[in-house]
């Protein structure tokens, strides 16, 4: 028996150290801090100065600039088919069809992206007759994924299924619709500098969406891509910055074009990442090892982690 009063010894590992993500984790919050600052005092006048209409590549990712955010929704339905399909329980049959619903939305937001449209209209018909083949095909090729890669990457493939719809989709229409801030370039077709508003102060639903920008936030959820093919801890790490240069590429095209103010292309970015890392963490991922080290405990990832399609649920490990 321990002697009373008896001081514990602290040994190295039991001292706080500051790791290089707390670091990198504050520095961009301050950056996130610094950016929302700088585009509440200057975001209009950001917005004159590299604004360009006819920019043909702005215009071009204005068309397209979605789609590989949407595809990520694709990729993560397709693996994640791989383990639910056949249901094993009725639990299964839930998390089957939930997947399966999901898929078919994304391949519906795909065929929307390829320009099913129609005299400024979107042609539901058209829309369905390609939605329907694409996610068809998807449930074709999920059954030639490698099984036991497959549930390896299971909890990254939730986190692809799941953030584009939970950012790109309900978060930014949340507050897109309430918000009721006025584009760049609806303000300049209006000719009255007045309905400008800065991006704190939500105007009310009257069907002006600038705030926040879908496109950025769909551009930024290639992040879960990344989650699922990186195999080292650099590879994570350069995927994670091409993501978001990527990301910074359709946010400015959203600005030259006056679709959008810089604070609504930075809010959406932050909104997006944050989700990932909420989602990241709720399916219990792991990211890889460093290269030239054995193998971390979990790694690879196990079969029982993260999303348990296989159940039809979300597990945690």
């Amino acid at each position: 028996m321990a002697a009373v009063g008896a001081q514990r010894v602290v040994t190295p590992a039991h001292r706080r150290t500051v790791r290089p993500a707390h670091v990198a984790t504050g520095l961009g919050l301050a950056l996130v801090l610094l950016l929302a600052w700088l585009s509440a005092v200057f975001d209009e006048a950001i917005s004159q100065a590299v604004r360009n209409p006819d920019a043909g590549w702005a215009l071009v990712l204005e068309m397209y600039g979605q789609l590989p955010g949407v595809l990520v929704g694709i990729v993560g339905a397709t693996i994640l088919l791989r383990d639910a399909v056949p249901p094993r329980s009725a639990r299964g049959w839930v998390g089957a069809g939930t997947i399966a619903l999901l898929l078919l939305l994304s391949s519906l937001q795909v065929a929307l992206e390829l320009g099913a449209h129609a005299a400024g209209e979107t042609d539901v018909r058209r829309a369905v007759a390609v939605a329907v083949p694409v996610a068809a095909g998807a449930g074709v090729v999920s059954r030639w994924v490698p099984h036991r890669w497959a549930r390896s990457v299971r909890p990254a493939a939730a986190v692809a299924l799941a953030l584009p719809y939970l950012a790109s989709v309900v978060t930014v229409w949340a507050i897109k619709i309430p918000w009721g801030r006025w584009t760049p370039r609806d303000i300049s077709a209006a000719g009255d500098p007045a309905l400008f508003s800065p991006w704190f102060l939500p105007q009310g639903a009257n069907g002006h969406y600038s705030f926040v920008s879908g496109h950025t936030s769909f551009a930024f959820a290639v992040i879960a891509l990344v989650l699922v093919v990186a195999t080292t801890r650099r590879g994570l790490a350069v995927g994670v910055v091409l993501c978001l240069a990527w990301g910074v590429v359709i946010a400015s095209s959203r600005v030259v074009l006056g679709a959008h103010f810089p604070s609504d292309t930075l809010v959406s970015a932050v909104i997006t990442l944050v989700w990932a890392l909420l989602l990241a963490r709720a399916v219990g991922y792991r990211p890889p090892p460093r290269a030239g080290l054995p193998p971390q405990a979990g790694w690879p990832r196990p079969a029982h982690a993260g999303c348990s399609a296989g159940t039809g649920g979300m597990q945690r490990s």
